[in-house]
């Protein structure tokens, strides 16, 4: 396949939001390549490294900037971020386990399909809302119930091994702070509480030797 090359068609007009789109095109780029050469399994492990920190932040990022500019098709839009991540993390998983069974080929074919869709259809119809005057769209009253209370704080008595209540320390100290480093730590969380390796090839069974 020809190599995807990034034009001003993909251009949302958010200047860290299409760098992070260029760096997912690299990333595919890539894949691609090590598909074509034969690359080992620690390769292209870096690469699926990259694609989870990239749902990982990038998502948070577009999120936060569809809900300040009052985006109204936000709640469907997450929705696709989430389907897309779910994958993601399930394709990390099996890499992790059993590097050889995950067709590289079909893999590629599968990133570049969202990527060009999702940027040239869902991310640019945010575009117009960021150039808008604040205001000009309500946001959703499902997003204003999400962020009612968010800043809320509960004590939480839990029993843990001696030596981790450090890291459970650390944790809390990050989720209270926010930012992308909570989210990215709640990402962490919910992809390992809810997605088991059966799950994991259950949801790219089309990506698999």
């Amino acid at each position: 396949m020809a190599e995807l090359i990034w034009t001003d068609d993909y251009t949302v007009g958010d200047g860290t939001i299409d760098n992070d789109h260029r760096g997912l095109f690299a990333a595919v780029n890539e894949l691609e390549q090590a598909a074509n050469t034969g690359a080992g399994p620690d390769e292209v492990g870096r690469i699926v490294v990259y694609l989870v920190r990239y749902v990982n932040e990038h998502f948070q990022r577009e999120e936060r900037l569809m809900h300040d500019c009052g985006y109204p098709d936000i709640a469907e839009h997450r929705d696709r971020h989430r389907r897309f991540s779910q994958k993601v993390y399930a394709i990390e998983q099996i890499h992790r386990l059993d590097p050889g069974c995950i067709n590289l080929g079909e893999l590629v074919e599968f990133l570049r399909g969202w990527l060009v869709r999702h940027i040239l259809g869902a991310d640019r119809d945010f575009a117009p809302y960021l150039h808008s005057p604040m205001g000009s769209a309500s946001t959703p009253d499902d997003q204003v119930g999400e962020d009612l209370g968010k800043d809320d704080f509960v004590s939480a008595d839990v029993q843990v091994p001696l030596g981790k209540v450090a890291a459970i320390q650390r944790c809390a100290e990050i989720l209270s702070s926010g930012g992308a480093n909570a989210d990215a730590l709640m990402a962490i969380v919910e992809r390992t509480r809810n997605l088991d390796i059966d799950q994991a090839r259950k949801l790219v069974a089309d990506l698999l030797n």
